[in-house]
């Protein structure tokens, strides 16, 4: 049961909802992950508080679809991106995913493990451990090619 307050009501009189209980449980898990990120992608705390609760409004709104996708999580997060993405000015957020770069944010600016990072986006385990990988060792520039000898005589 969530319990809100309008600016209309007095504190005798709160507006009650009653929730899901798997829809709270989800909130109460993701809520905290979601508002550190949003607030590394939206400078004003305030806006990337709107963020959230816009987003857990769109989660909520379709939850029923979302426990019924293979990864409800995943859903949600993609629905998180896109409220920040209407608040953010940064190219990157103008509407392709950097999954990668958003797993090398949450681990290493918000200092979630993996098993953490593949909860809160719904990325499979292993994927989430192949982008840190990734970012830990990018990939070798290549080799210089030196031409081949002519194979004797042909020079």
């Amino acid at each position: 049961m969530t319990t809100l307050h309008h600016p209309s009501h007095t504190p005798d009189t709160p507006l009650t909802l009653a929730l899901p209980l798997d829809f709270t449980a989800f909130c109460e898990l993701h809520h905290h992950h979601y508002q550190r990120y949003a607030r590394t992608r939206i400078t004003d705390p305030a806006t990337a508080q709107h963020a959230v609760h816009a987003a857990l409004g769109d989660i909520a709104m379709r939850w029923p679809h979302l426990l019924a996708s293979p990864s409800p999580a995943a859903c949600a997060w993609h629905l998180l991106k896109h409220r920040i993405r209407q608040h953010t000015t940064n190219p990157r957020d103008s509407g392709h995913n950097d999954d990668l770069a958003d797993t090398a944010l949450l681990h290493h600016t918000l200092h979630l493990t993996d098993t953490d990072i593949a909860h809160v986006t719904g990325t499979p385990l292993h994927t989430v451990r192949y982008q840190l990988h990734t970012t830990h060792h990018p990939p070798a520039p290549p080799e210089p090619q030196t031409p081949m000898p002519p194979p004797p005589g042909q020079a």
